[in-house]
């Protein structure tokens, strides 16, 4: 019998906790086998029978967090779609506009900063289509993708047709243009809704000395059906667990929000709310300065700038939008209440109604902060998670399908799940009805499915992983270590290597999270447990990332969490090839396939099964908000038109994207995709 099984429970009297840490359970899904799937793997369910997480404490028991659902998921769609959050006009929909993604097409491409020590991170490099160089502000074209090409699609011992003569792979991504560089100063004395900010040309984002608006390092992924995982962002760090301030959980030992106490008094206390990572996700972007800010701005400085404001104050809003038509005003642009006034609909006035000072801002000739705004990270990211949480896609006709429909799936897809499930080895990671292994229900703690497994690699060595974060072999695991990194304070993002310090060490781990050896499912002794771990034991997180669900992947290009490939074709083609690179930490699965052409499309043809229709008609609850998006700059990726900001320095000039608001029913025709877009 094994006997060391080892439970990593975080919960402390002196944690004011908004509810309790629970263990994760789920449905308790199949282990990752050591060497590939049986013949054929289980067909997933449909989702309609798969309930979002459960957040204990947030809308129930003695103390709720919300007060009022509906507000709150109010609040959360005006924010997520409001351009008046960013320091440039950019809104979270901004990179998650169509399909809950981004199908921009100019200005979309990093050099790829996120490769370390590599020569070329700050480097653009010209792409397959043969264009010189590819940004700031070049225009992706159809020849372009996938980024990486073989003579033989199927065969990687074929050589390489793009990079040629044997060159290394690219290190450029796809993925969506945010704001421009600058440092906060504070806002405009002009307007509310404008911010002061000392902007400047910093490369690789400039041109000729003119600024451009940055890239992302990784692509946008879709925000539908992202309320079902266990963590968000490509390499996990937006927690579990919500701490009200920012993406980081527990591992930030200072976070804290305020609250006020029965005699009246308002003190500054942890605060944890568990299956939460959206909220923890959410607070992310606003002040990141890639995605939503300039450098130095402050929730608190969020919170001022637009908790007074009409909401969607610049936009238009259909009269019959699923959520914000009752809230609508006459004109139809924007709301006819309040930011304020939303969240104090929505939330316990434990949280917004204390009075004094709670500090002071950048700008010392401003006055402190309220109680609202220094909790507005708090509300903004559960007004968000809420919001999103309603974005879910199960009408699709897989699940139609699974719900009895036989006739809901053509004989060619049929023939593509069957691939699916067997010879293409998709289920392996795209598992479950939410088709990722990296959902809260496939990531039971208690089960065979521990966040924690080992398995026998593509190197023939056994190791511990995090379940539902794989290497596949896009890129080498240099160019983007993923989970493999560290949050703020150092700690590995990854739990494994949490677990490998606790066993060198003693150290606990910050996350809260179970390790049971006798549910590794390798080695297994028919006569005993799994061999128990040792500290030095090879851990395989560097270059791993979460694996996305596949539902809407028919709407969602530019995929991979680099972008590198435009269709899915080129990404059945990279699994039948076996990947791109074979790296040290390359999943089992990771080999050649052998499917035929017809395989290929038949298994192309089922995965756009998965694509709910009122996902691409963006009907309720997918109808949203008008949206002005900075669509690139004026000029190629040689010369840019330049213009003056609002604080008189100079920046490329936008093109801009009109996104008109839809309401319930939908549009008449869905919009184009990334792809059709494309020279």
């Amino acid at each position: 019998m094994c006997n060391n099984k080892y439970r990593y429970l975080h919960i402390s009297s002196r944690l004011i906790v908004a509810s309790l840490i629970v263990s994760f359970a789920g449905t308790a899904w199949a282990v990752d086998p050591p060497t590939g799937l049986p013949a054929t793997a289980p067909a997933p369910p449909s989702l309609k029978s798969v309930s979002t997480p459960s957040v204990p404490g947030l809308t129930d028991g003695p103390t709720p967090v919300v007060v009022n659902k509906a507000a709150a998921i109010a609040l959360g769609k005006a924010w997520f779609w409001d351009q008046t959050v960013g320091s440039d006009s950019m809104a979270c929909a901004s990179c998650h506009f169509q399909a809950g993604a981004d199908s921009r097409i100019k200005n979309q491409v990093n050099p790829g900063t996120n490769a370390g020590g590599s020569p070329t991170a700050l480097t653009f490099e010209p792409l397959a289509s043969g264009a010189q160089r590819s940004g700031p502000n070049y225009t992706l074209r159809k020849a372009d993708f996938p980024f990486h090409q073989f003579v033989d699609p199927a065969d990687t011992s074929s050589g390489q047709k793009y990079p040629p003569n044997g060159e290394a792979l690219r290190d450029d991504v796809c993925s969506s243009s945010g704001t421009f560089s600058g440092e906060f100063i504070g806002p405009s004395s002009k307007k509310r809704r404008f911010e002061m900010c000392i902007r400047s040309a910093t490369a690789p984002f400039a041109l000729n000395g003119i600024a451009t608006r940055h890239v992302e390092p990784r692509n946008s992924p879709t925000v539908i059906n992202a309320i079902f995982n266990f963590r968000n962002f490509w390499d996990g760090r937006a927690n579990n667990i919500f701490n009200g301030v920012n993406p980081f959980g527990l591992r930030d030992p200072d976070a804290r929000v305020w609250v006020v106490q029965r005699n009246g008094t308002t003190i500054a206390q942890p605060f944890v709310l568990a299956n939460a990572s959206l909220a923890s996700q959410a607070v992310g972007p606003p002040l990141s300065t890639e995605e939503m800010s300039c450098a130095g701005r402050t929730f608190p400085d969020i919170g001022r700038k637009i908790l007074s404001l009409k909401p969607l104050s610049t936009q238009t809003v259909s009269r019959d939008d699923s959520v914000l038509g009752s809230f609508r005003q006459s004109t139809g642009v924007g709301l006819n209440t309040t930011y304020m006034q939303l969240v104090k609909q929505a939330f316990s006035p434990r949280y917004w109604r204390g009075t004094g000072n709670f500090g002071r801002p950048k700008d010392v000739t401003q006055a402190p902060y309220t109680h609202v705004e220094a909790n507005f990270s708090l509300f903004w990211g559960i007004a968000l998670q809420m919001y999103q949480g309603t974005l879910v896609s199960d009408h699709s006709p897989y699940d139609r399908y699974r719900d009895g429909a036989d006739a809901a799936l053509t004989a060619r897809q049929k023939n593509g799940l069957s691939i699916f499930l067997g010879k293409g080895r998709c289920s392996s990671c795209h598992h479950g009805a939410e088709f990722t292994n990296a959902s809260v229900n496939a990531q039971s703690e208690n089960g065979p499915n521990g966040l924690v497994e080992r398995m026998t690699m593509k190197n023939s060595s056994a190791g511990l992983y995090d379940r539902g974060f794989y290497n596949i072999g896009v890129v080498p695991s240099a160019y983007d270590i993923g989970i493999g990194g560290t949050d703020p304070w150092g700690n590995p993002l990854s739990f494994t290597d949490q677990y490998k310090i606790y066993l060198a060490t003693g150290i606990e781990p910050k996350d809260p999270f179970t390790v049971d050896p006798c549910s590794f499912s390798t080695p297994v002794d028919s006569s005993q447990c799994s061999t128990p771990p040792s500290a030095t034991e090879r851990g395989f997180v560097r270059g791993a990332f979460k694996v996305p669900t596949l539902r809407n992947v028919e709407l969602t290009a530019p995929y991979m969490h680099d972008g590198s490939m435009g269709t899915l074709r080129q990404v059945v083609e990279f699994y039948n090839r076996g990947g791109n690179v074979s790296n040290q930490e390359l999943h089992p699965d990771i080999s050649s396939i052998g499917l035929t052409s017809s395989e290929i499309d038949d298994l192309s043809l089922f995965l756009t099964s998965l694509t709910d229709d009122r996902v691409r008609y963006e009907k309720a609850p997918f109808d949203h908000p008008s949206l002005r998006v900075p669509n690139g700059h004026q000029g190629d990726a040689n010369t840019v038109s330049s213009m003056k900001g609002k604080d008189n320095t100079i920046i490329a000039k936008d093109l801009l994207l009109d996104i008109p608001a839809v309401g319930k029913s939908g549009r008449a025709a869905p919009p184009a995709g990334f792809w059709s877009k494309l020279p």
